[in-house]
């Protein structure tokens, strides 16, 4: 029974990597390159390469950045800014315009000149929103894929084993100096195993992030009575609050600055890093402020909610505790938080996903040019007799 077993899940592994490699080794490839897609943002912008210093001052957004944001945002439904930090010390200001594009200004938090108009908008693009349809079946197959090779190589161990091996199975032997075949295996089991716990969570964070494309009717199984299930649930769980335009023109934008400084009273020293005003110029418009998770994994969920005239609170959120965990697990994946150390071994962690992958295809093409030379070389025999 379980040589069969182990069959089934060697043949698993084998054509779910076959049939997903490339796709999942572009994935792998650019996640890894987005572990510093802010740096490389500063790279293709040397204008943003800002000194430390522009960060000692803390900075003013009223003034010239709301001006500059509302000349640049004339007709938009809606602007943000992003402010400066230590991996990105430009301001950010984003913003949709007329014909649907998302544009891009990075502003001098000093002198507010523009400090570029480019982002590294491609890894993104690559990894994440260009495969969105499939990207669930590739997180799930990946992981099934990846549990399939690691029993395959744990049955095949104990098979080869019937004492405490002298080699550790493989696990840590690598022969660059064997034929092809041989050197590509070890290095997709040595890559593949060692850092089995890293692809095992990025994967598995990756379908928890897009839990509602698995599960598109839990919305409506949470909340039956609601007009529209998916509405209640963002605004539940994830603090999304909607206020509709007034179609009539509203008062001056308040202080942003103030804004800031009631959020940070409000959240006891916690700062907040984004700003979305809403419905700009639109009596019912209001401001959108988020706090910052620079210096935690958890990407909290903690927000503020403005009138865009007045300044007062319409509504704070902070998550559930359920949502709270959600979060962390999203924070696992995105890597957002100024952590060196853990950043450069999320970037070690990718490569080895990329040399696992890559490594995979090797072994296959190498195995079936082997096998094909074999049968040649059988049917060549066969016809001299």
């Amino acid at each position: 029974m379980e040589p069969t077993f182990r069959k089934s899940m060697a043949w698993l592994h084998t054509w779910a990597g076959v049939v997903i490699g490339s796709l999942l080794f572009a994935i792998f490839w650019m996640g890894t390159l987005s572990v510093f897609d802010r740096e490389i943002d500063r790279w293709m912008m040397p204008a943003t390469r800002l000194s430390p210093a522009a960060l000692q001052q803390p900075v003013k957004l009223d003034g010239a950045i709301t001006e500059q944001a509302q000349l640049l945002t004339q007709g938009a439904p809606q602007w943000f800014i992003r402010l400066p930090s230590e991996r990105m010390p430009a301001v950010e200001l984003r913003w949709r315009n007329a014909r649907g594009d998302n544009e891009r200004r990075y502003l001098h938090p000093a002198n507010r000149r523009c400090a570029g108009t480019h982002g590294n908008a491609g890894g993104h693009r690559l990894h994440f929103p260009v495969p969105l349809q499939p990207a669930p079946q590739v997180d799930g197959r990946g992981l099934l894929a990846g549990g399939a090779g690691g029993h395959d190589h744990a049955v095949a161990c104990r098979e080869r084993h019937h004492h405490p091996p002298q080699d550790l199975c493989g696990l840590l032997l690598f022969r660059p100096k064997k034929h092809l075949q041989r050197a590509s295996l070890d290095l997709h089991n040595l890559t593949g195993v060692l850092a089995m716990p890293f692809h095992f969570v990025i994967a598995l964070s990756g379908i928890v992030i897009l839990f509602s494309i698995y599960w598109p009717s839990a919305h409506h199984a949470a909340y039956p009575q609601a007009k529209d299930a998916r509405q209640a649930f963002l605004a539940e769980g994830f603090g999304q609050y909607r206020r509709a335009k007034a179609n009539t023109t509203g008062q001056p934008l308040a202080s942003l600055d103030a804004m800031l400084a009631s959020a940070e009273a409000q959240w006891q020293g916690g700062q907040a890093n984004f700003i979305r005003v809403w419905h700009p110029g639109d009596a019912n418009s209001y401001v959108e402020l988020r706090r910052s998770h620079a210096d935690t994994v958890t990407m909290n969920l903690d927000q503020l909610y403005l009138d865009a005239a007045t300044g007062s609170v319409l509504k704070r959120f902070d998550a559930a505790p359920v949502m709270t965990v959600q979060r962390f697990i999203s924070g696992l994946h995105f890597i957002q938080f100024e952590r060196w150390l853990l950043r450069w071994l999320y970037f070690l962690g990718g490569l080895s996903g990329c040399v696992l992958i890559a490594t995979g295809f090797l072994f296959w093409l190498e195995s079936r040019r082997a096998s094909h030379a074999k049968k040649a070389w059988l049917g060549c025999g066969w016809w001299r007799r």
